[in-house]
């Protein structure tokens, strides 16, 4: 999958991080400069919009955790522009790799829609106009 960021190489990413899929965490491997020590959590709690992300900067670069966590496990960082990548739980500081998929924006938009006060079948709304 092609990517619009600058993509890092899967060994380097290996090398500086670790990941666990069985608690979504991400750490540091080695000192990162700054106060990005061996064995602690990689990257910072960012607010985007209405969620928290953990974001971490690889060379300059700043990545999703879950963007991390995808790349780290298939080896590919799916393109943003076609590709999201959604935490099934709706959680979006739990990372997972059981809890994250890849889906098209079109999945995702479909997924998104709120069906409170609306009928159960797409497209079709009660009235709000009472007949007496």
């Amino acid at each position: 999958m092609k990517t619009s960021k600058p993509i890092i190489s899967h060994d380097e990413l290996t090398r500086l991080l670790m990941y666990d899929p069985e608690t979504g965490e991400i750490r540091n491997k080695v000192k990162r400069g700054g106060r990005a020590m061996p064995d602690a959590l990689a990257g910072c709690i960012k607010k985007q919009g209405n969620n928290l992300r953990r974001i971490i900067k690889l060379n300059g670069v700043d990545y999703s955790a879950s963007q991390i966590a995808i790349y780290y496990m298939t080896g590919e960082l799916p393109d943003e522009s076609e590709y999201v990548i959604w935490n099934k739980n709706r959680d979006t500081l739990d990372n997972r790799y059981n809890n994250l998929s890849v889906i098209p924006f079109s999945i995702r938009s479909r997924r998104n829609n709120p069906r409170t006060g609306i009928s159960n079948y797409r497209g079709v709304y009660w009235s709000s106009v009472s007949v007496s």
